[in-house]
């Protein structure tokens, strides 16, 4: 049954190994099969191979024909995640995604944080600017900032900043959300939203000084990317923050045979821009 196919290959991406040889196999079975998947089969199915990075573009563009037909009535989480999909396979349709940001639009009210941010990051994603969309999920997410992960909360920030929507509102809902919960945030989360809202123009003084305490506290675990990116934010809003950058000296020299040239170049940028004259880095 068209339920079955989706479901197995949900259960195969999220354990992985195999993931790729099922998708194969079911891939063929689906395409013959199409006209009997629901919304939630076309949607689970849809996620499921983009989640092991299986891209079928013949499958998808059928899975996408028949979701047209279907798409005022799929729930939110279908919606997100058949955005989600397309955006992770970089598949651009065009059809697919106005008939998605329309039945969204009329479904806002529903939408769970997840939801919103996957939205979001599949916009930005493909380059989608959808004002509308956008400003709806702005004010759902205003709404429900409470609620989200700080995952979530990245990948909105990240998702704005990428589609250069300076939405002030959400900004600083994001910007409060995070420093309240800032001991939660791993340190990609908290590197993303930094990295977003410095992007964007924004500088939000709790949050800078709350990301600058996690970023002290768990120095050890930056990557070479992370380090970059916090010292290119702190340096494109002008925040010097001495301690912080100290610490994210000491660990890039640790770090610079792993690092890449753009990495190097960037956080060489922050201290010159900062004016800070960091010697064994330098």
């Amino acid at each position: 049954a068209p339920q079955d196919l989706a479901n197995s290959t949900r259960g195969s991406a999220k354990s992985a190994p195999g993931g790729a040889w099922v998708a194969a196999d079911t891939s063929r079975t689906a395409l013959a099969h199409l006209q009997g998947f629901d919304c939630q089969g076309c949607a689970n199915l849809a996620w499921s191979f983009a989640a092991i990075g299986f891209r079928d573009l013949p499958l998808m563009s059928a899975m996408s024909a028949r979701a047209l037909v279907m798409i005022q009535h799929f729930d939110p989480q279908g919606l997100s995640n058949m955005a989600w999909a397309c955006a992770t396979i970089l598949m651009h349709d065009s059809t697919l995604f106005d008939a998605i940001s329309t039945a969204s639009l009329s479904k806002m009210m529903e939408f769970l944080p997840q939801n919103l941010s996957n939205l979001a990051w599949a916009l930005a994603n493909l380059a989608v600017v959808n004002l509308p969309l956008l400003n709806s999920i702005a004010a759902a997410a205003i709404r429900t900032i409470s609620a989200f992960l700080p995952q979530n909360i990245s990948n909105l920030s990240w998702a704005c900043a990428k589609l250069d929507f300076s939405h002030g509102p959400l900004m600083q809902a994001i910007a409060s959300e995070a420093h309240a919960r800032s001991s939660e945030f791993q340190v990609q989360d908290m590197c993303n939203t930094v990295w977003s809202f410095a992007t964007l123009g924004f500088s939000n003084a709790p949050l800078m000084h709350a990301s600058s305490a996690q970023a002290l506290r768990t120095m050890s675990q930056f990557d070479s990317q992370n380090l970059s990116n916090m010292a290119w934010s702190f340096a494109r809003v002008g925040w010097l923050d001495c301690p912080l950058l100290e610490a994210i000296a000491a660990a890039a020299i640790n770090r610079l045979a792993q690092a890449k040239a753009q990495e190097i170049s960037n956080t060489v940028w922050a201290f010159a821009t900062l004016e800070i004259p960091d010697r064994p880095l330098l």
